[in-house]
């Protein structure tokens, strides 16, 4: 272009000047396009921008966040950790924490109270019969509660009574119970079932002198495991149990426990952790013989090592070393089995009532043919059936011979006739006192009793229709049974009533394990009105959640060694070789992952 402009006639020189002026400028912008571009920083707004969360995610975190510290036990002290509150900035700049005393105890605990008191009150609301147990306990400060759960059967907790200021009578008891039982409905009330204390006895019955109806009886798993307490703190198990105990304490020390690990390695056996018998939590000193008389060998070989020269180990070893411990604990376990076994049973809150009556008979019978089989002396044979003969007593009810009554297989038949009459006596003085079932009740029964229950008209629809060929099938429960095909008689509405009353309290005192272990040590300032609070919505959430029948404490039967598993210790007590169950303990629930309401 410069060339041409040089030659050319017909510009003029201004013009060409203009475009050479034009033609450098685009020289120096190809040359500067042409280098290598550097990197600039460039302060971009998007970088600084932080997601605003809507108002209903934000209400959803401070629920979730609420239930994971209160059914975690966590203290809301929690939420002014610095390294909390640096983890949750990182994660989420835009969520606020809520206030650990008016945000969380103030706001968030009562509103998950409510939301779940709601829920309770509607799933009892549904209930045709509803059934009450009740407890006493102390708590880490020593005051004094009452509790109350209403049996549908399934044990929703309704409420916590501070008692603290008053005297524990049964009077006392009584108003407690006829408040609750006023508020909930009065024709709606089944049984009562609760400890053998007398204030517990004398409140039942006052209560039943208001409410005829009401079937009141001791929980069985308590009466069972008074009976374990006469045994073990007899003068004829006293030195067998001592043993047992000094074993355990014995290999917790750090050193002992290493050898006992030992054992368990040379032997190639997968370790197996005794258990620390506690007399207030039911089954703990069977289970704690049991394992012992399991891990015999492994005891003697830890026992005899050369490394143990001790006063201890010489004066343990002299009592292992002999046949007589060894039997009488294989003893103990024979006769306590069948009795621990229908008490992991009774306290279930889910094996029908009927079911446990019957296993209850029979444990009682097969423990005492276990003695009688057994190597124990004389002396303590006839102490120990004498021990259960006497408790018998309190486990004895009337429940099972109405239940057997309104069996359809058998509809009583396999009652004696003393036993009959007892079930028609209940029904005609009690029962029939109640304002659903009246004496057209009796007149049901005696058809439902008669030529096969063929004259029991609303039953009756001829032998081969579908009730009839369901029993001869044998695929109905009795309570099943009844709730299909004929829920509107008497006689169905009856069985709803008897299956709303549990056989243990056993619920209750879960109340209390849940209850302790959030008010503890370290938490004992607690409010008691959040507390109460606190364990509401953690027990009933938990049961709103059930998937099956708690997980027994402690496995009665076929436990497999390769389940459980030694930890080494760095601690001076090698408290991992133990399991210890104290009243502070919490029953072990199985839940699934559905959505809780």
């Amino acid at each position: 272009m410069q060339n041409h402009l040089q030659i050319c006639t017909k510009l003029s020189d201004q013009v060409k000047a203009k475009i050479k002026s034009q033609c450098g400028r685009a020289q120096e912008s190809n040359t500067l396009s042409d280098q290598t571009p550097t990197n600039r920083t460039v302060d971009n707004p998007m970088d600084r921008f932080v997601q605003k969360l809507p108002n209903d995610t934000i209400s959803a975190c401070h629920r979730d966040l609420a239930l994971a510290l209160i059914t975690s036990n966590i203290a809301f002290s929690f939420l002014d950790n610095e390294y909390f509150k640096s983890f949750l900035a990182r994660l989420v700049p835009s969520y606020k924490l809520p206030d650990r005393y008016h945000g969380m105890t103030k706001t968030l605990v009562p509103q998950e109270y409510q939301r779940i008191r709601n829920f309770v009150d509607q799933a009892l609301s549904e209930a045709d019969y509803v059934s009450l147990s009740t407890d006493g306990w102390s708590d880490i400060n020593q005051r004094f509660f009452l509790n109350l759960l209403v049996h549908t059967p399934k044990p929703w907790l309704h409420l916590f009574e501070d008692v603290t200021d008053e005297s524990e009578t049964g009077e006392k008891i009584y108003e407690f119970l006829k408040f609750a039982v006023e508020d909930l409905g009065p024709k709606r009330l089944a049984g009562l079932v609760s400890d053998h204390a007398p204030a517990m006895v004398k409140a039942w019955r006052l209560l039943k002198a208001d409410y005829p109806w009401l079937q009141t009886q001791g929980c069985k798993a308590h009466a069972f495991n008074l009976l374990i307490k006469d045994i073990v703190e007899s003068k004829h198990f006293d030195t067998f149990i001592s043993t047992c105990n000094n074993l355990i304490t014995f290999f917790t020390n750090k050193l002992n426990g290493a050898l006992l690990r030992e054992a368990f390695n040379q032997a190639n056996v997968a370790p197996i952790k005794f258990v620390k018998a506690c007399i207030t939590r039911w089954n703990t000193h069977y289970e704690s013989v049991r394992r012992i008389l399991r891990m015999r060998k492994i005891i003697q070989a830890a026992l005899y090592s050369p490394n143990l020269d001790t006063h201890e180990a010489r004066c343990l070893r002299s009592r292992v070393s002999s046949d007589a411990f060894w039997d009488k604990a294989q003893s103990f376990v024979d006769f306590l089995k069948p009795i621990a076994e229908v008490m992991t049973l009774a306290q279930s809150d889910s094996v029908p009532a009927s079911e446990c009556f019957s296993r209850i008979d029979s444990a009682i019978d097969e423990a005492k043919k276990e003695v009688e089989t057994s190597t124990l002396s004389k002396a303590t044979k006839v102490f120990v059936k004498k021990c259960i003969d006497e408790r018998k007593e309190f486990l004895e009810s009337k429940l099972p011979y109405l239940h057997a009554l309104l069996d359809p297989y058998t509809r009583g038949k396999n009652l004696t006739d003393t036993q009959r009459n007892i079930g028609r006596y209940i029904l005609r003085t009690e029962i029939s006192q109640h304002p659903d079932f009246g004496q057209d009740l009796i007149r049901e029964l005696h058809e439902w009793e008669g030529r096969d229950g063929n004259t029991f008209v609303p039953c009756y629809t001829g032998p081969e229709s579908e009730p009839w060929i369901a029993l001869k099938e044998g695929s109905l429960s009795s309570k099943s049974w009844w709730q299909i095909y004929f829920p509107n008689t008497k006689l169905g509405k009856l069985s709803t009533f008897l299956n709303s009353i549990p056989i243990s309290s056993a619920a209750s005192e879960r109340t209390w394990s849940i209850r302790g272990a959030i008010q503890s040590k370290a938490r004992n300032r607690l409010l008691v009105d959040t507390t109460h609070q606190l364990a509401f919505v953690k027990y009933n959430l938990l049961l709103m959640k059930l998937k099956v029948k708690p997980i027994p404490k402690l496995p009665i039967a076929n436990n497999d060694a390769q389940e459980v598993e030694v930890i080494d210790s760095d601690e001076e007590d090698d408290d991992d070789n133990v399991v210890y169950y104290d009243s502070s303990h919490e029953e072990v629930i199985e839940i699934d992952d559905d959505t809780i309401p």
